[in-house]
Formats: C-alpha cells, structure tokens, sequence
C-alpha cells in the first residue's frame, strides 16, 4: 500500500517524523498495516489483504505531534 501526502495546493509534505497505519477492510477481513516514510513524500506498508471492489482503508498518521485520519472507499488495486 502507498500513501502520497501533499498540503492543500498540490506540495509534496516532508515525511520526517511522520508515523501511519493503515486499516484495509476487504474480503471481508481486517488487516493492520503500519505504514512507513519511503521516498519523497510516499509511505508504504505491507498487508495481506485481496483486492476486492468494496475494499476501504481509514489511514491514521500523526504529523508534528498531530493525529490525523481520512477514510477511502472503493480503492483501485494496482496492476502488477
């Protein structure tokens, strides 16, 4: 799973300090996945989940010391 953070006009956000999860619900199973800073402004984590077309993540990071969440529905998974 990737997750691009930007500010409100389009900027890519300085990942440095910034901690995630992800919870993916597909398949009708719940998967944990602890989201990382990789490169630029990209986190990524790992998760055991099958793509699934109701599939929906909440991500939860905390930036500079501040909680924050966003819920996502119907995702797309990536072509391999």
């Amino acid at each position: 799973m990737n997750v691009y953070l930007n500010d409100k006009n389009g900027k890519p956000i300085d990942l440095s300090g910034v901690t995630g999860t992800a919870i993916v619900l597909a398949a009708k199973k719940k998967d944990t996945i602890k989201i990382l800073p990789t490169d630029g402004n990209m986190m990524t984590g790992t998760g055991s989940f099958l793509p699934d077309p109701d599939m929906r993540a909440q991500v939860s990071l905390t930036i500079s010391g501040v909680k924050q969440q966003a819920l996502f529905f119907r995702l797309k998974p990536q072509k391999q």
